[in-house]
């Protein structure tokens, strides 16, 4: 356990940023909501910096994202089971900064807000 006001070691600080692309689907009846979102998820990873000189000048790269390690991040109060998001690729700068964007479905239904 963690004294009060005390830091983990090796803190990681991940940037999640949600954008609004579509509401596919309002349904009164059922009372749900399905939306699509993009996410932007950004973080530094010690492991995959390099120098860009040593690499012809190479300051950035995309590979699949099962490649390398991606934080695990779930949707509470999802209406579905799988809450998973799991982005395809990513792109990895020289610097350590690693970037995801996936594209996610969201169902809402009024029983697992009201639960909330």
């Amino acid at each position: 356990l963690l004294s009060k006001g005390k830091k983990l070691a090796n803190e990681l600080k991940i940037k999640m940023e949600v954008y609004l692309v579509k509401i596919a689907n309002v349904l009164q009846d059922d009372q749900s909501v399905n939306i699509y979102v993009r996410m932007q998820i950004t973080w530094k990873d010690s492991n995959l910096m390099w120098t860009p000189k040593e690499y012809n000048n190479l300051d950035s790269i995309v590979l699949p994202a099962n490649q390398i390690w991606i934080p695990d991040i779930h949707l509470v109060n999802n209406a579905v089971d799988d809450d998973a998001i799991s982005p395809s690729f990513a792109e990895i700068s020289s610097d350590g900064t690693v970037r995801t964007t996936p594209v996610t479905k969201f169902e809402f239904t009024e029983k697992k807000i009201s639960s909330f």
